[in-house]
């Protein structure tokens, strides 16, 4: 009886130990992307993430020098080029599934003259068919401001203007909007020229962080900036 008993404790503890025992759990099946169609300078990138069965999540990309344990984190990257973001899934049993996006980012422009913050330009030179359009001496430094913003579009603001009451030849105001057009490549605003406004569409032939000129052939303006030291 005694031996029953034994054996009989035996296949229950046998039968308890495998109850216990949980399935392992199935390694993460990556599923990544980024909202973005295209990325130009400046631009915030938003990483998409709908992998199963992860518990913690690693991104790094090593040119950038950038890591995060954010399942969708966000980076704005401020130099065109090609950059590969290596993400790492780990599940409850430590299994990891790996997954890779390659990143194109476009030289913009626009991103280029604001660096993606507000800086001050100043007109250096504005000539309209070859004649510099000035009636005072304190009609150039005029002050702006570009700044990037939603959808390639920039808002010039006009700065203080120390110059007397008076008409004059050209004038940026508040409302005018500067934008980058990519399917052009041309930078577009309204100016006021002779009291009528014109839509100008300049094709840049400088374009750094620290200049800027371009050519409208159509309305033959050509226009010089440069940043405020």
């Amino acid at each position: 009886m005694k031996i029953k008993y034994l054996i009989g404790v035996a296949i229950l503890i046998a039968f308890g130990s495998e109850a216990c025992k949980t399935k392992d759990e199935p390694a993460p099946i990556v599923k990544i992307a980024v909202s973005n169609v295209t990325i130009s300078e400046g631009d915030t990138v938003i990483f998409l993430n709908t992998t199963e069965h992860a518990t913690k999540h690693e991104w790094r990309c090593d040119s950038l020098g950038f890591s995060s344990n954010l399942a969708a984190p966000i980076i704005v990257i401020t130099k065109s080029g090609t950059y590969d973001f290596l993400y790492t899934a780990t599940n409850g049993d430590g299994k990891t599934s790996n997954g890779k996006l390659t990143l194109a980012v476009t030289a913009d422009t626009i991103y280029r003259l604001s660096n993606n913050t507000q800086k001050i330009w100043i007109v250096k030179s504005l000539k309209y068919n070859g004649n510099e359009m000035v009636t005072s001496s304190c009609q150039f430094d005029d002050e702006f401001t570009v700044y990037k913003a939603a959808q390639d579009s920039c808002t010039l603001t006009h700065g203080k203007d120390t110059c007397p009451t008076g008409t004059y030849l050209f004038e940026l105001p508040a409302t005018s909007q500067w934008r980058w057009n990519s399917n052009k490549g041309t930078f577009e605003f309204a100016l006021v020229a002779f009291g009528s406004p014109i839509n100008l569409a300049f094709k840049p032939s400088v374009c750094t962080a620290s200049a800027f000129e371009g050519v409208d052939a159509t309305n033959g303006v050509s226009i010089k900036l440069a940043l405020k030291k």
